[in-house]
Formats: structure tokens, C-alpha cells, sequence
């Protein structure tokens, strides 16, 4: 048993003497870890869920990685941020996200409306809000984007770039192929649209989520790896959202935010000493708490992103010299839409 394995156990992390700068961050982890029960049982339970997905412990591997970098990084992080504080909107985001991850076609045709380049960089303000408003109106959004006099009916503010759209038979093309395409698959109505309109009604989840979705646009690898995720995810109630909560818990302990993943990736080549460190724990605590746990996440505060902690992105995005130019319109938003009130027999809350 070596000097890491001795310190977690018996609890004098802080005494011990590290021969490398790589180790003293995984004792600084296990420290911060042991120092906080909380934490801990998140951490066992999140890491033997990961044990028993190997899968799923891949991806999330994968996805830590990329998590790091300053473009995906900070649009990813934003969102989920945005998406933690409303549980509607997550709700309304995972039945979303298991639908597109498992349908290829819908996947796709999605993809094909969010790259549609309305207005250019100058207008990039009031076409995201377009893209919105279409995306929220389903219906209204196939009328306006062929008839001069739907327009009409669209909010004052949008007007103009939509008429801009009719007279721009490509991106018209787009869109039309995009909706039209969506109408013609079955569940879209009931996984996509419901999330396009909770997102448009929420001020604050909906910008973030065409921040990302834009930025996954142009990133193919990235973009896969989001859906290939989310689809593994899905394939238990509430994982996706309980990680999501995990991620964020890390983010928010500056030891844990600088060195998790790293301890992560440090314990598989150590496997010997991620053994014991278990076992030992094991033997204190009790087994690992079963992942995801009962319920839902607490909220949690505010966190602003911290891009010194990310390195620069591959494949960095140029930042338009009119962005600041840009006004966001004022857009009616529509009512979130309600959801069902079911007469059943009580069932576990997901």
C-alpha cells in the first residue's frame, strides 16, 4: 500500500509529503473529498456508476476533456448552468435530447435549422431571436416563412428579417425543409417542439441553448460526442441530471475544479490504488450510495464561468466586429406550455 492510499485511509492527507506534482493533486482530491461528506458520497456513488457503464465512463471521460477547452467549455457550462436553475426546462431538455440522440433523421433535420445563417454576424441579435420564435411556433413558422401576409401576424420586431428570409430562396429552402421534415416523423411533436417552446418562454436557458447549439454546428466530432453522450445517459431516469448536478458541485470547490478529472484520469492507470482507496472507504462509509440518488438536485448558486481554468479551444471561433453593435429586440415570449395533469397511482418522482 503506497503513500496515497495510506493518507486517504487513515486520514493524514494533509501530513503527507508527495514525491510529484501529478500525486500531490491527487492527494489535494482526496483531501478536499474526504474533508466534505457530501462530496464524497457524490463522488463514490458518480464513480461507481462509471465503473459499472463502462460506456458511459468513456464518453464522460471524453467529455471532461473537452469540457476544459475555452470554446466548448464556456457555451456547455453556460447552458447547463442555465438548465440546473429550472427544472422544467430540464425536463423538457431530456426528453429532448433521448429523442434526438435516438432518432438519426429528426437529429439531423434539427441540425440543418440551426445552422441556417439568417442576417449574418450584424443581425445575429434579432435572427436568434427569429430562429426562436419560428422554432416555438411550428405552425406559424411554415406560413410565415411562404406567405408576405403571415408575416404580418409575426411580433413587429422580427418582421423585417423574416421577409428577409422569403426573399433568400436558400435559407427559405432550410427552414421549410427543416419543419416540414420534423412534421412528417413521429414523437417530434412530443420531444421537440414542447423543449423549443420552454426554451423561447425562458429568458435565460433559451439564448444559452442556441449558444451551444450554434457552436455544435460547426464542430461535427464535438457535436456527435454531445448526442452520443446524452443518449447513454438517457438510458437511465434522472442520470443525466444528476451528473449535470455532479459536474457543477466540481466547478464549485476550486480544488475539485482545478483537479477531478485529472484524478480521474490519474486513478485509471493506478488501478491498484483506486482499489484500496475504495475498499478502505468501503470499510469506513459503507458501499457506494446508488447513482443517480433519490429525487431531484438541490439548486445551486450562481456560478460565472472561469475561462483560466480551460485551455484554448482547437478550432476558436473570430468574434464579429459588429457584435456590439447588435440590439436584441423585444419579442413577446410565449406561455411555457402546461403540462398534463395525470391521475395515477404515485409513482416515483424522475
Amino acid at each position: 500500500m503506497n503513500w496515497i492510499v495510506i493518507a486517504a485511509l487513515v486520514g493524514g492527507v494533509a501530513a503527507a509529503t508527495p514525491p510529484g506534482h501529478g500525486a500531490a493533486d491527487v492527494l489535494a482530491v482526496t483531501t478536499a473529498l474526504q474533508s466534505d461528506s457530501e462530496l464524497l458520497k457524490l463522488h463514490r456513488g458518480y464513480t461507481a456508476y462509471l465503473d459499472a457503464h463502462p460506456d458511459v465512463a468513456q464518453l464522460e471521460s471524453a467529455y471532461a476533456t473537452l469540457s476544459r477547452t475555452a470554446g466548448f467549455g464556456v457555451v456547455a457550462q453556460a447552458f447547463d448552468e442555465a438548465l440546473g436553475n429550472d427544472s422544467e426546462s430540464e425536463r423538457a431538455y431530456s426528453k429532448y435530447s433521448a429523442f434526438l440522440s435516438a432518432n438519426t433523421v429528426a437529429r439531423s433535420l434539427v441540425e440543418g435549422l440551426n445552422s441556417v445563417n439568417i442576417g449574418g454576424d450584424a443581425e445575429s441579435g434579432v435572427a436568434n431571436e427569429a430562429l426562436g420564435f419560428l422554432r416555438a411556433n411550428p405552425d406559424a413558422a411554415l406560413s410565415a416563412l411562404t406567405s408576405p401576409e403571415a408575416i404580418k401576424k409575426a411580433p413587429e420586431a422580427l418582421r423585417p428579417l423574416l421577409a428577409k428570409i422569403q426573399a433568400d430562396p436558400r435559407a427559405q429552402q432550410q427552414l421549410l425543409q427543416g419543419f416540414q421534415g420534423l412534421q412528417q416523423i413521429p414523437g417530434a411533436k412530443e420531444n421537440v417542439y414542447p423543449w423549443w417552446q420552454t426554451a423561447q418562454a425562458n429568458p435565460s436557458v433559451g439564448p444559452r441553448s442556441q449558444e451551444l447549439e450554434r457552436y455544435l454546428a460547426g464542430h461535427a466530432e464535438r457535436d456527435n460526442l454531445w448526442h452520443t453522450r446524452n443518449a447513454a445517459l438517457a438510458a437511465t431516469p434522472d442520470v443525466r441530471t444528476w451528473i449535470r448536478y455532479w459536474h457543477g458541485r466540481v466547478q464549485r470547490q476550486p480544488v475539485l475544479a482545478r483537479h477531478y478529472w485529472d484524478y480521474l484520469d490519474y486513478m485509471k492507470t493506478h488501478a491498484e490504488e483506486m482499489k484500496e482507496i475504495t475498499a478502505g472507504w468501503e470499510q469506513r462509509y459503507g458501499p457506494a450510495p446508488k447513482w443517480p440518488p433519490e429525487g431531484t438536485p438541490p439548486a445551486m448558486k450562481p456560478l460565472r464561468v472561469n475561462s483560466d481554468r480551460q485551455v484554448p479551444d482547437a478550432a476558436p471561433r473570430a468574434k464579429s466586429s459588429h457584435a456590439h453593435q447588435v440590439q436584441r429586440p423585444t419579442v413577446p415570449r410565449p406561455a411555457r406550455p402546461q403540462r398534463p395533469e395525470l391521475r395515477t397511482a404515485p409513482v416515483k418522482e424522475k
